[in-house]
């Protein structure tokens, strides 16, 4: 997963050429044409499974520098802890849905160019990948309010930069303060699963995991 410089200058990669551009000067219609661009892109995430709501704001474009006047700069917020810049081509989407990652006109994200199919992939996965998180972890905190340990929202938080691999680091504060460190994967992980969770580092099953926090949250 990368995850881009969100602060400070941000240099692009490609100097696309000048075929298939907007009349020079044009700034409207490389603005309406980038804006449209990316509400495509998101219509795509969406028809994914990726939730729309605060994914993008078309109406937020930032231009790029002189080199790039034709490119706009938007920020997808592919989940809660995780915005990614997308420089967009403020040309006809059927260039940049063309284009490779070494092409003219490959839209680019976070500095690196993509070919338009490759970039909707990476997104969706990390979209969807973070609903996976969220469905593991309410199995979680279900099973352990079932059994009698109840952690409200205040009583869980996440770290997005802690795990990688496929999984995402939450930690549960137990009533009597404990602490407990809970790494859930982006695959179902409920009961029956093969999927491990890991509990203050150990790998279990979701029984086990269930029976392992039971047991760290009763220590003293």
């Amino acid at each position: 997963m990368k995850q881009g410089d969100l602060e400070g200058d941000r240099p692009m990669t490609h100097t696309p050429e000048s075929a298939g551009t907007p009349d020079d000067g044009d700034q409207t219609v490389i603005d309406a044409l980038a804006r449209a661009n990316i509400v495509a892109l998101a219509a795509e995430l969406v028809e994914r499974g990726c939730p729309a709501e605060g994914l993008i704001d078309p109406d937020a474009a930032e231009e790029d520098d002189e080199e790039r006047a034709e490119y706009r700069m938007f920020a997808v917020q592919v989940h809660p802890g995780l915005e990614r810049w997308v420089a967009m081509p403020g040309v006809d989407l059927a260039l940049v849905r063309a284009a490779g990652p070494d092409d003219p006109w490959a839209v680019e994200c976070d500095m690196d160019p993509y070919a338009w199919p490759d970039l909707i992939a990476e997104l969706a996965d990390d979209a969807l990948g973070w609903i996976a998180f969220g469905r593991n972890l309410a199995l979680v905190r279900d099973e352990l309010a079932r059994r009698g340990l109840v952690f409200h929202d205040k009583d869980v938080s996440t770290d997005v930069d802690a795990c990688g691999g496929g999984y995402e680091a939450f930690t549960l504060h137990a009533p009597n303060s404990v602490v407990i460190r809970l790494g859930v994967p982006n695959r179902e992980a409920g009961p029956g699963s093969r999927a491990e969770l890991f509990v203050n580092g150990y790998g279990h099953l979701f029984e086990q995991a269930i029976e392992s926090i039971l047991q760290a949250a009763a220590t003293p």
